[in-house]
């Protein structure tokens, strides 16, 4: 009960200090900084690259809530035997949120200190795809009938998709020096950190149908034209089996393969970044 009432409490105040005066601030700014795995002595992983970032802030003239968001555009990252390079995938990218308590410091009429604190979420995510011939054709026979059916097609020129994330949950913040140009504009000169200890790596393998052809197999009609596969949810298409006509709607993509996977790990950042930020 106690518990619950201090949170109350603390709600309630939280949110008087926001309707004293409260602003909000977008910020757009670049950061060049470097995310590390290690374990021991040992660096598993290190990027170090630029990249842009974002920022928010609401609250009164001393207390408020953050959200900042930043990104960083590896070439390749190495981590173990695992290389993820540009000239095999599609993107490669590293991203950063955090969120929680801001904290306003005045420093006079021009300069303000400002500290950010809360919970912190990178995520490396990488994506490739190829095309290739896909057969999803298939025979089946009634045992003691002496029935025999088909269907499915042959689709060539199809995009198999693969994306891979690795996300980091911990906590972090940022602290910055701010200089007031006017009511509306400042600059800020600073740096964020982040110390992640829990890992999620997902994995999953998928074929997209937008694109590509498809055909009948050879034990199907060996004749029938090649078409343009155009399918959408909308589209109809009819499957026969055992000379019955079935509706169904086709699938814009499926999933061939999907891994989840959930450990403890060793990670942080460091994100020197100065921004512009306009107040409202």
């Amino acid at each position: 009960m106690k518990k619950n009432l201090f949170f109350l409490v603390f709600v309630f105040l939280s949110a008087a200090i926001f309707a004293l005066d409260s602003t909000t601030d977008l910020g757009l700014g670049f950061q060049y900084g470097f995310s590390r795995i290690f374990e021991g002595e040992a660096t598993l992983r290190e990027i170090t690259e630029p990249g842009p970032v974002f920022s928010f802030r609401y609250g009164g003239k001393y207390m408020g809530f953050y959200t900042r968001f930043g990104m960083l555009f590896p070439d390749s990252v190495t981590e173990g035997s695992t290389t993820l390079d540009h000239t095999d995938n599609d993107r490669i990218m590293f991203t950063g949120t955090g969120f929680g308590p801001s904290f306003k410091i005045p420093m006079g009429k021009r300069f303000a200190l400002v500290l950010d604190l809360g919970m912190n979420i990178n995520n490396l995510g990488n994506g490739s795809s190829f095309r290739d011939t896909l057969d999803a054709s298939w025979t089946g026979k009634l045992a003691g009938f002496g029935v025999t059916f088909s269907a499915g097609h042959i689709y060539d020129d199809i995009k198999l998709v693969e994306s891979y994330n690795d996300f980091a949950i911990g906590v972090g913040g940022n602290a910055a020096l701010r200089f007031r140009f006017n009511e509306r504009v400042s600059l800020e000169i600073g740096a964020s950190g982040s110390y992640d200890f829990w890992r999620i790596k997902t994995y999953r393998f998928s074929v997209d149908f937008t694109s590509g052809d498809y055909r009948w197999p050879y034990w199907a009609m060996n004749d029938f034209p090649r078409e343009k596969l155009t399918i959408s949810t909308e589209e109809i298409g009819w499957d026969y089996w055992l000379d019955e006509p079935i509706m169904r709607e086709y699938a814009t993509s499926m999933t061939l393969r999907s891994e989840s996977k959930f450990s403890r790990f060793n990670h942080y950042t460091i994100m020197p970044n100065i921004s512009i930020i306009v107040s409202f």
